[in-house]
């Protein structure tokens, strides 16, 4: 695996904007995520850690199966 190194501009993504970026369910909130993430500035200073991905897909599918 590479090693990256962070700078103080990068930011962990929080699990709950993951799923309101791809749930779409709460428009509000989906659009707000959505120009967060997508903006010009904030490209690449993003981190998404791996329980992150562990916990929105533990969130996300199982709110698929309901």
């Amino acid at each position: 695996m590479t090693e990256r190194n962070f700078t103080r501009e990068s930011a962990l993504v929080d699990t709950n904007l993951l799923v309101y970026y791809f749930e779409g369910i709460d428009l509000q909130k989906h659009r707000v995520v959505r120009r967060l993430l997508e903006s010009d500035e904030s490209r690449g200073n993003f981190v998404i850690a791996q329980q992150n991905l562990r916990e929105f897909a533990s969130v996300f599918f199982e709110k698929k199966k309901m």
